[in-house]
């Protein structure tokens, strides 16, 4: 089973609280789109993109299609980020 986490601060807290290492050992894959694991996860903690990578955080990237479906997903919902709607198109 693969989980997406479209939200950067679920990442940065459980870093902060110290249970990041507890919830990659969880019977879940964990993946982000490219533009939050680049652009969102700056602050996290003790923790580095790299060692996110090494855990087991797997980074998707979209195609050429799905780029286009989310940037007119957010068009049509302007409270949600970019990177929001990129999340929206993860398989």
């Amino acid at each position: 089973m693969k989980v997406l986490v479209s939200d950067s601060s679920i990442l940065i807290e459980f870093s902060k609280r110290g249970l990041l290492d507890r919830m990659f050992q969880l019977d879940f894959e964990f993946a982000v789109q490219d533009l939050l694991f680049r652009e969102e996860l700056i602050d996290l903690g003790s923790h580095t993109r790299s060692d996110l990578l090494g855990l087991g955080l797997r980074v998707k990237t979209l195609d050429a299609k799905g780029v286009e479906d989310a940037i007119v997903y957010q068009s049509k919902r302007p409270a949600l980020s970019l990177v929001d709607s990129f999340g929206a198109y993860i398989e």
